[in-house]
């Protein structure tokens, strides 16, 4: 875990990989956030990494949901349909039962 401050301002923050850092060794928490983190290049490497993926899928996401395709258009369709049967078979129940 990072230092508790930052640039003079307290992190807003945990990580999920910090949460679990913390439930297996409270000792190690307690030495980073007196000294700092100490990453291997490797870590930093793979930190980046995970970011970088992280950042990718988000974009991707985002991206596809912001125009509607066939999917969508098809969703709305059968969305139609089946309001459609729904409210006559309400309708028809409705009707059966007040007879």
């Amino acid at each position: 875990m990072a230092s508790a401050k930052r640039h003079g301002r307290r992190r807003a923050s945990v990580s999920a990989s910090e949460l679990a850092q913390m439930g297996v060794c409270e000792r190690l928490v307690v030495f980073e956030h007196r000294y700092g983190k100490r990453l291997t290049v490797e870590q930093q490497q793979a930190i980046k990494r995970g970011r970088l993926a992280h950042e990718h899928f988000y974009r991707e996401q985002h991206r596809d949901s912001a125009r509607p395709g066939r999917c969508f258009v098809a969703f709305m369709e059968f969305g139609r349909w089946l309001v459609l049967c729904a409210a006559r078979w309400f309708q028809a129940r409705k009707q059966r039962h007040e007879a």
